[in-house]
């Protein structure tokens, strides 16, 4: 919700936004708690903090790990480049590159797209929108937070890791680009078929194909306007977004 209304902040009251980041890196997960042993050494961060009026760790019934992840380095990454103030990203830098690798932990198949910790907070879509595991809204988000955290963490980070981030990215555009674009869209899902989770039963489903797994999805483009206001391009073919 908040990375949806980031345009708000960073236009209108972009310390308020500072405010909050410092606040939910405070609040990160250990990557090990999602991804067992392939986790370890990485974090994460869960989809919202507390619940009503109460103020504390996340409560929501499921994790929402790999959306709000990425969302958070896009909006250090976002805040630092429309104020210039660094201090966010200094202070964290460390746990920045821990997020950053927890979402490259979650490709298992080596293109880069996410497959595990997908589940997301269109928790009123199809199965396919809500928690598809080759999601191509993940993958464009994923894309551009291992992007931006490689210019953002460039001065704190070794040279092969930045390298391993952008190759990673580099995989990800090409798989979205090649194998996401329908003729006149790009589908929700790089994948047809596959065997899918419901975050909310814990109940796994075989299906033979996924239904509206190439359907139109407009959550494609919800990572672009913030990045837009920072003048930051993540590589997407500008007339296939149009």
């Amino acid at each position: 919700v908040e990375f949806t209304q980031a345009p708000f902040y960073l236009a209108v009251w972009p310390e308020l936004l500072r405010l909050q980041l410092n606040q939910w890196i405070a609040r990160v997960c250990a990557g090990e708690k999602s991804l067992g042993d392939r986790g370890l050494g990485t974090c994460f961060m869960a989809h919202d903090l507390g619940r009503y009026a109460e103020v504390g760790a996340a409560v929501y019934p499921h994790l929402m790990e790999v959306e709000e992840t990425a969302n958070l380095i896009l909006l250090a990454f976002v805040y630092w480049r429309r104020t210039g103030d660094r201090s966010v990203v200094a202070a964290h830098a460390g746990t920045l590159g821990q997020l950053v690798e927890y979402l490259r932990a979650t490709d298992t198949d080596g293109s880069g797209v996410p497959t595990e910790g997908v589940a997301n907070t269109i928790d009123d879509g199809s199965p396919a929108i809500q928690f598809g595991r080759r999601q191509v809204y993940l993958a464009v988000k994923t894309l551009a937070a291992l992007q931006v955290a490689a210019a953002m963490l460039a001065t704190t980070t070794a040279p092969a890791r930045l390298k391993d981030w952008r190759d990673t990215a580099a995989r990800i555009l090409a798989a979205v680009e090649t194998d996401g674009w329908r003729g006149d869209h790009y589908a929700v899902l790089l994948e047809r078929s596959g065997r899918l989770m419901n975050p909310w039963t814990k109940e796994w489903t075989d299906y033979a194909e996924i239904p509206g797994w190439d359907a139109p999805h407009i959550y494609t483009a919800n990572t672009l306007p913030v990045l837009d206001m920072v003048g930051f391009d993540v590589g997407l073919d500008r007339d296939r977004v149009r």
